[in-house]
């Protein structure tokens, strides 16, 4: 398949390295999967098809950046789409990475906590389209968000990227995610990735990995954002890597990477 550069130049940008599992670790899963992204984000190259789905994202958030329609919501301040994207989307070399760790990966149920505007989910789910070009045998990303009107704004965003199999569930994480996993394993589903956001203190993040732990598959890769956002996060992460459920572990500056045993 035809490879397209995404050197610096090029307009795509370079996702954080990530370290490689031990060599004697590879034919285990999740490993493999880790050991493939890394190799593909230092690669930094896309092939024609991965290419065209980040031009299809990217082309969003410029639109995105220059909306400022007010985002209904209790804050005192109003917020626009242009400010949310500003402060609270995750950047695009943040999101390459997700990307190449879910086509490595490549799960039949993934989940999401935190949707905001969608981009990260697109990212994602991007990823999964591409593992499976038949809708109906695809996995599918299930991504929370306590925003009613961020969750309608996300379900705009998908359909536009005809990201069928991206579902948004409305809530609080602490309400949701219960239903959502007993729901999972009443269908005999286990959690292949897991993408963690949203909710940056320590006691829910470690909560938050529990519950995702024990819903888990052998292999399945758990991914948490901003691990150094404060020392309660940062105290987070340590317990999740060194929690005897995590076959292996590593981080970039942003984010951790748990593979489940």
């Amino acid at each position: 398949m035809p490879t397209v550069s995404s050197r610096p130049g090029d307009g795509t940008a370079r996702a954080p390295a990530v370290r490689r599992p031990p060599v004697r670790m590879l034919a285990k899963p999740g490993m493999s999967a880790v050991a493939l992204a890394s190799t593909r984000m230092r690669a930094r190259r896309l092939t024609a098809a991965e290419h065209a789905w980040f031009a299809r994202i990217r082309a969003l958030r410029r639109e995105l950046a220059v909306t400022h329609a007010v985002v209904p919501g209790r804050r005192s301040e109003p917020r626009t789409v242009s400010g949310v994207l500003a402060t609270a989307a995750m950047p695009e070399r943040h999101c390459a990475a997700l990307f190449h760790l879910v086509r490595a990966r490549s799960p039949r149920v993934g989940i999401e906590l935190g949707t905001s505007l969608g981009l990260s989910s697109a990212y994602q789910g991007a990823a999964l389209a591409l593992a499976e070009p038949e809708p109906r045998a695809r996995g599918r990303l299930i991504t929370l968000e306590g925003s009613e009107p961020l969750a309608t704004l996300a379900r705009h965003n998908h359909r536009r990227l005809s990201l069928g199999h991206v579902d948004v569930v409305v809530g609080s994480f602490e309400e949701q995610l219960p239903g959502v996993l007993s729901e999972l394993h009443r269908r005999d589903e286990g959690i292949g990735w897991a993408f963690v956001d949203g909710d940056h203190r320590e006691d829910s993040t470690r909560e938050f990995f529990a519950r995702l732990a024990e819903a888990s598959e052998p292999g399945a890769v758990l991914t948490f954002d901003d691990i150094e956002w404060s020392d309660g996060m940062q105290r987070a992460w340590t317990a999740i890597a060194s929690d005897e459920r995590v076959r292996w572990a590593t981080r970039t500056k942003r984010l951790g990477i748990a593979v489940i045993r």
